[in-house]
């Protein structure tokens, strides 16, 4: 443990009685901080296998239980539709109780959802579960998010929000790789679901053992013996402990915030952030929901399928990675743009192949497909803190958040209404590519509309 500087104590306690924890803003990182951070990023990428393994294992579900297409659209959308309503309705818990224990509550609620399905006896109660199992990630994104972000110095902030959300593609790559290899060994999709339940059990003990309450809480709404709980986690970080708390905000801010963003000068900006959301969201959660299953439909084995979902999951990381170093070099909204109208190219590319044209070229403009569009979204998220001034910042990236949430419910959805059309494959992406062309038209809109309460990008 770091040996604390007495003769910075007036300092630290200066900075933390503000408005705002100055020092934890400004200040250098510890590995108290770190290691929080790492903890909710594997979270997250637990989370990216919960959300996804509905897709991974439709085709095994569809021939056992003999499911339409459509009928399989509405149980992979299902958990879309749970973690919107976690994500209004039960994140919020976090501005009350703290962040810690939401994310406990979140977990407990995906286990008993995943476990559960693992004993399914019928679609319409995996349908049930999933949406269960949603409410339970929907608390988690928002909790984790803001978290990371709290635990987070400024200059530190967007790289550690970009690296949690990197925890969802690699969560879903290995996921994939995970359920391939059980389905291949043991012929059935259940154990799949009761292996992440059990996965996501222990990090329930993990949770209570190692992760530590967001300070900004603490010292925000001052819960009874915040101040030692305080003074613990700056000793743990080796920084000086404080005499008393600072002040308090006003209540009501986060109610004044929604009103704030949706009117003024903020209202366009806002409107084309949602439509930037949207889209993208709706194009992604199609291509994470149905692309093994359509490349099932277009002859290839389950297994091959599975890893062509895998393949896409795994360029998405690498496009947010990439992203996330260039955005320090271009306009972060011509970055996205740009990689919105190259998504949509490859995905009018993957739709031209032939059904007969060779495995790797398919797999290359799948995970193409997935380095253009993920790397778009995460590029969203950075965008929309710079949109907004401190003050409705997080008002804002919620909300957009939850307006994209509705497009990956509309995706999947439609989707699977589209296919038991029984269309070419083709057909349904090059339908998709087109949503995205609207949303690099958005994301430039924002880039044109930001004015003086937004930061130059």
């Amino acid at each position: 443990m770091k040996t604390i500087d007495e003769s910075r104590a007036p300092e630290t306690e200066q900075a933390l009685q503000g408005d705002r924890p100055r020092l934890l803003a400004e200040g250098k990182m510890s590995w108290y901080q770190i290691g929080a951070i790492l903890l909710c990023q594997l979270i997250n990428m637990f989370d990216g296998f919960d959300v996804v393994v509905a897709s991974y294992t439709a085709p095994a579900i569809g021939a056992e239980w003999q499911v339409a297409p459509e009928r399989l659209g509405l149980f992979i959308s299902a958990s879309l539709f749970g973690m919107t309503a976690g994500s209004l309705f039960l994140a919020p818990m976090a501005d009350r109780v703290g962040r810690r224990p939401t994310v406990l509550l979140g977990l407990a609620i995906i286990t008993a959802g995943m476990l559960l399905s693992s004993g399914a006896a019928s679609l319409g109660w995996l349908v049930a579960l999933r949406v269960v199992t949603g409410l339970g990630i929907g608390i988690l994104f928002a909790s984790l998010t803001t978290m990371v972000a709290e635990y987070s110095t400024d200059q530190r902030r967007d790289l550690a929000v970009t690296f949690l959300h990197l925890g969802y593609p690699v969560g879903a790559t290995v996921g994939g790789l995970l359920a391939a290899w059980i389905l291949s060994v043991t012929g059935d999709w259940r154990p799949v679901y009761l292996a992440g339940g059990a996965g996501t059990a222990l990090l329930i003990l993990l949770v209570f053992l190692r992760l530590p309450e967001s300070l900004d809480f603490l010292l925000d709404r001052q819960p009874p013996g915040a101040l030692d709980k305080v003074n613990r986690q700056l000793t743990r970080m080796g920084r000086a402990p404080l005499t008393a708390l600072p002040r308090q905000h006003a209540p009501g801010t986060a109610r004044a915030g929604v009103r704030t963003i949706v009117s003024g000068d903020l209202a366009r900006r806002t409107f084309y952030l949602w439509a930037a959301f949207f889209t993208s969201l709706l194009v992604v959660y199609f291509l994470i929901g149905w692309t093994p299953q359509i490349l099932v439909l277009s002859g290839l084995s389950e297994q091959k399928a599975i890893v062509g979902g895998v393949i896409l999951n795994a360029g998405g990381g690498c496009g947010m990675l990439l992203l996330g170093f260039l955005a320090k070099q271009f306009r972060l909204e011509r970055l996205i743009a740009l990689y919105f109208v190259v998504a949509a190219l490859f995905m009018i590319g993957f739709a031209l192949v032939s059904a007969d044209v060779s495995l790797t070229i398919l797999f290359a403009l799948t995970f193409a497909m997935g380095f253009f569009s993920f790397g778009s979204l995460i590029g969203l998220y950075a965008l929309a803190t710079r949109v907004y001034p401190t003050e409705v910042r997080t008002t804002g990236v919620g909300w957009a958040i939850g307006i994209g949430r509705m497009g990956s419910i509309v995706g999947p959805s439609l989707a699977g209404l589209l296919i038991g059309l029984e269309w070419d494959r083709g057909t349904y992406y090059f339908l998709f590519a087109l949503p995205l062309l609207v949303g690099a038209m958005a994301a430039l809109k924002v880039g044109a509309t930001r004015g003086q309460t937004g930061e130059a990008g």
